[in-house]
């Protein structure tokens, strides 16, 4: 019966961390092409069933890359799962090599998604991910602004705020051509906005929720509720209600 291998990598900007159990080794190799081909080349006479490593800001992504070429199942684990399982097993330090391990027991121990690779994806993702950051540097912008006192300060406030409003419409635009030339995406797409209340093209700020209007429906007049803390607060203002109250009279 063939022994089934389980590996761990930590992903740093310059350097993987390796480890592969139950053979227990450990090894660092480069994070570039050359690294990766080196990574490939010492997994390749191993049953390695399936490699676990975290999400470290877009540095493990040629790794991915290359790993799936190699027809080697990935896994992408959540980072706070994986400290979960560290403190489940008692395992209080942290350092490459121990996180690497501990991914390669999560594999092993845990069920786990293979990571499925679409070029597509990835390309509608970067741009949404890049969307997102400009939405959020937008309203960091129009948040200072309103603080500024300075009148030249003021002026490059909101030049700065027309050239993210020009650059979030350039990608909602990218957006739009990228869905319309993917039948996948198409079918995606339409199936969202056919739901009540999501409304295609909301622009610049399609990431909050859209406002009601009177024509959303009957539930858009109904108040907002208040939450029970507030509620009770209210309630002792106002004094305990004449059918609460124990009169002199009572037992």
């Amino acid at each position: 019966m063939e022994k089934l291998s389980y590996g761990g990598i930590d992903v740093s900007k310059d350097r993987l961390d390796v480890v592969v159990l139950p053979e227990g080794w450990f090894f660092s190799v480069s994070n570039d092409t050359a690294g990766w081909t080196e990574l490939v080349a010492r997994l390749r006479p191993l049953a390695v069933c399936a490699i676990g490593l975290e999400p470290s800001g877009g540095y493990e992504r040629g790794i991915i890359r290359a790993l799936l070429a190699a027809r080697l199942s990935v896994r992408r684990i959540n980072p706070n799962k994986l400290r979960q399982f560290a403190r489940a097993r008692g395992v209080l330090a942290k350092n490459d090599r121990l996180d690497a391990r501990l991914m390669a027991e999560y594999v092993a121990i845990m069920p786990t998604r293979a990571v499925q690779r679409d070029d597509a994806v990835d390309r509608l993702a970067e741009v949404v991910t890049m969307r997102r950051q400009l939405c959020d540097e937008h309203v960091t912008v129009e948040n200072q602004t309103a603080h500024l006192e300075d009148a030249m300060l003021r002026r490059l406030s909101k030049r700065r705020l027309v050239r993210l409003e020009a650059d979030i419409r350039l990608l909602d635009k990218r957006l739009a051509e990228m869905v319309a030339t993917n039948a996948a995406f198409a079918r995606l797409y339409e199936l969202l906005t056919s739901m009540p209340g999501r409304r295609p093209g909301a622009g610049l700020h399609a990431h909050r929720p859209a406002a009601r209007t009177r024509e959303d429906g009957p539930q858009a007049d109904r108040r907002p509720r208040r939450s029970r803390t507030i509620r009770l607060r209210q309630w002792q203002a106002q004094g305990t209600p004449k059918y609460l109250r124990r009169s002199d009279a009572d037992p």
